[in-house]
């Protein structure tokens, strides 16, 4: 108990530090600066999940755009649509890949895990058997698993949390208990 109440002072002397600390202006600047950087990194990481998001319905997109593509033979695939979703669907996991080093909102991973799920549900309808309606029973199944798969990327991203605030906790008892030992 006692341990917690010093280290508790502790970080609060650190805090009141901090905050009595004056700025200069152009440390404040720095730090505006930094966050519009972060707030940009995070935006931009966002827009490109979405943008994955939107792959692997590309052919469809493009199939309503340019009608007269669709009808073109492309090496070595069926179709224009078979190429087109091929690509993007290899082009999609670096891209998430790329999105999640500027650290995008949590949420935004949803589009791509929908669309990836929509996408593999009806790889597999044909393969299964289900007699379901393409266009409802797939996006409500798909929406289902997305919520599933982001409660549990969510509840895996608390407790890797809390295995590094209690890593910091004890690294911090362990500096306080080495000061108190070794100040004697």
């Amino acid at each position: 108990m006692e341990l917690q109440q010093k280290q508790i002072q502790t970080e609060e002397r650190c805090q009141s530090q901090l905050t009595d600390q004056k700025l200069s202006h152009q440390e404040k600047l720095d730090l505006r600066k930094n966050k519009r950087i972060k707030t940009v990194c995070t935006i931009f990481g966002t827009i490109l999940l979405f943008i994955c998001g939107l792959l692997p319905f590309l052919d469809n997109i493009i199939a309503t755009l340019l009608p007269n593509l669709t009808n073109s033979k492309v090496e070595d695939y069926v179709s224009f649509n078979a190429a087109v979703w091929a690509l993007s669907m290899s082009i999609a996991p670096v891209i998430i890949i790329a999105a999640t080093f500027l650290r995008p909102y949590f949420l935004a991973y949803a589009f791509p895990v929908f669309s990836f799920t929509a996408s593999f549900l009806a790889y597999f309808k044909a393969y299964i058997g289900l007699g379901f309606d393409l266009m409802s029973t797939l996006y409500f199944m798909a929406f289902g698993v997305t919520l599933i798969f982001m409660l549990i990327f969510w509840m895996f991203k608390r407790y890797i949390k809390s295995i590094n605030l209690a890593d910091k906790i004890q690294e911090n008892t362990i500096n306080l208990l080495y000061e108190e030992i070794y100040k004697k």
